[in-house]
């Protein structure tokens, strides 16, 4: 049985989500995480759990970009063109994603 590319994107997306929510039950991760993969203790308090399903995919999607994001600009001290090439995006997908999420 071959499962299609959104199925795959919904199980990548909770995956991450459920492992977002272990590291947040542990602690904040940082003695768990490398710097560039920590999320931080908030996870829970922005994703709805009482959300449908394809909507905590969605959510924990978005909120592990943005750490991913913020985290890749700490790390180069807020140098873009460096965190894009760290990110393995664009520069201007970056600037996108800066201004979608209001990342200062």
């Amino acid at each position: 049985m071959k499962a299609s590319p959104d199925i795959l994107i919904i199980f990548l997306t909770a995956s991450i989500f459920l492992i977002l929510l272990f590291y947040d039950d542990v602690g904040d991760g940082a003695a768990l995480l490398p710097e560039h993969l920590s999320f931080g203790t908030d996870v829970k308090d922005r994703i709805n759990l009482d959300a449908p399903l394809h909507e905590i995919a969605e959510s924990a999607a978005r909120f592990a970009e943005k750490s991913r994001i913020e985290n890749a600009l700490r790390q180069t001290h807020g140098n873009k063109s460096r965190a894009a090439e760290i990110l393995k995006v664009s520069y201007k997908t970056l600037l996108n994603k800066i201004k979608e999420y209001g990342i200062q």
